[in-house]
């Protein structure tokens, strides 16, 4: 973890000083992360994953760098919009099938109407 704090904070040319102020740390204090001698909390990863725009398993992982984030989460996006496509295009096939049952049934009801009506017709009559 502690060797890609570094690697982050160098790709993005910030001074310890800038990451200590995300973190709401002193810059000693951070030093002391990049050196090993004190444990980054879970919360300080995440905020630096939000900071640095990446996934908190990139800290876990050996010889990272940002690009390699950005590639995997571009893959999944348009994995993601091919899923979307798909269930919009079921979605509509559903919606035009749910129509077309409402207008069967619809004109049932208005069958059934008006044969009520015809028959109350005839009984006026006689």
């Amino acid at each position: 973890i502690r060797t890609n704090l570094i690697r982050f904070r160098a790709e993005k040319r910030y001074s310890q000083r800038e990451i200590a102020q995300v973190l709401s740390i002193s810059q000693p204090s951070y030093n002391q992360m990049e050196t090993g001698h004190t444990r980054v909390a879970a919360s300080q990863l995440y905020a630096l994953a939000n900071f640095y725009g990446i996934s908190v398993q990139l800290f876990y992982v050996e010889n990272p760098t940002l690009d390699d984030d950005c590639e995997r989460l571009s893959e999944a996006k348009k994995a993601l919009q091919e899923q979307v496509a798909i269930y919009q295009a079921a979605m509509e096939i559903y919606q035009r099938r749910f129509k077309e049952l409402e207008s069967r049934k619809l004109n049932r009801e208005a069958k059934r109407s008006l044969l009520k009506i015809g028959r109350t017709v005839k009984n006026a009559k006689r």
